[in-house]
């Protein structure tokens, strides 16, 4: 963010909200970041409160560590998928939750420890800034209801083969 600022690509209007509870650590990097004046923190605030939030972003970051184990989902990938709204993904690139974001049609995926790939991925989303998302038909597979539907149809199928009733 400061190299991009620097290099006057970034909108004036450029500003980061952060929601929730940070840690001291995190508000001193934040503190002593050369970009303090563009980020905003925000108390923690109600599931419906924040939805309505992230809907009147330009864009939403997903954070996954890289030494996460393969197959760490959280919900937040699915909310935000279902926004339909660019999405900052700073996760593994060799992992499930790239592998679903790029099968969503989500091209901004950069590890959080890549500062040249940051830097792309946020030029990427500031130069398609106003082009519309549309939700991807892949995320239909993941909706409870689709998800249930199968999970019953495999049980079905179970009971079948070995004769439970």
């Amino acid at each position: 963010m400061e190299e991009l600022d620097r290099e006057k690509l970034l909108p004036s209007n450029f500003r980061i909200q952060l929601v929730g509870n940070f840690n001291r650590e995190v508000l001193e990097e934040i503190e002593h970041s050369g970009i303090k004046e563009m980020i905003q923190i925000l108390p923690q605030m109600e599931h419906r409160k924040a939805i309505e939030a992230m809907l009147r972003t330009d864009a939403l970051i997903l954070i996954i560590n890289s030494s996460s184990p393969y197959g760490t989902l959280t919900s937040k990938i699915f909310e935000y998928l279902r926004l339909a709204r660019p999405i900052l993904a700073m996760v593994p690139r060799n992992k499930e939750a790239a592998e679903l974001l790029m099968e969503c049609g989500v091209e901004t995926i950069c590890p959080m420890e890549s500062v040249g790939s940051i830097k792309q991925c946020l030029i990427k989303l500031v130069d398609d800034r106003g082009n519309a998302v549309q939700r991807s038909t892949a995320l239909e597979a993941y909706e409870r209801g689709k998800q249930v539907a199968e999970l019953m149809q495999r049980l079905q199928k179970m009971v079948e083969l070995r004769g439970f009733e």
